[in-house]
């Protein structure tokens, strides 16, 4: 085989071996958004009002009570995919929390402070 040959199969097995990690990671980051929307299910939470929840984050970790969970305003009433989360406790601030307890999957939510709780809005389309 001549050497611009041999170049040339390499490439092209090089390029194969690119588009096949390529593909497979691909899948794998819609596997993972797949399973990340199936924990934003209003049947997940609703069982566990009144538990109390460990929140994680990068500053720490704090027990909230999962309060309530209940439709939104403009969205469709008892939507499995649209419903908001109230909890009582304190967190220091908005952003993404991990909720995590026994038998419930640890779950990231991005939480704000409303009417001085801590809530966060699911709206999955």
């Amino acid at each position: 085989m001549s050497a611009p040959r041999r170049r040339t199969v390499i490439a092209g097995a090089a390029a194969l071996a690119a588009t096949g990690a390529t593909t497979t990671a691909t899948a794998s980051s819609a596997q993972a958004a797949a399973q990340q929307a199936d924990l934003l299910r209003r049947s997940r939470f609703t069982p566990h009002v009144g538990s109390t929840f460990t929140s994680t984050s990068a500053a720490g970790r704090w027990s909230v009570v999962l309060e309530s969970v209940a439709d939104l305003e403009q969205g469709v009433a008892g939507g499995e995919k649209q419903f908001a989360v109230s909890f009582t406790g304190t967190l220091p601030g908005d952003g993404v929390y991990t909720f995590a307890r026994k038998g419930f999957a640890a779950t990231p939510l991005f939480v704000v402070a409303a009417r001085g709780r801590p809530q966060a809005v699911v709206n999955c389309l």
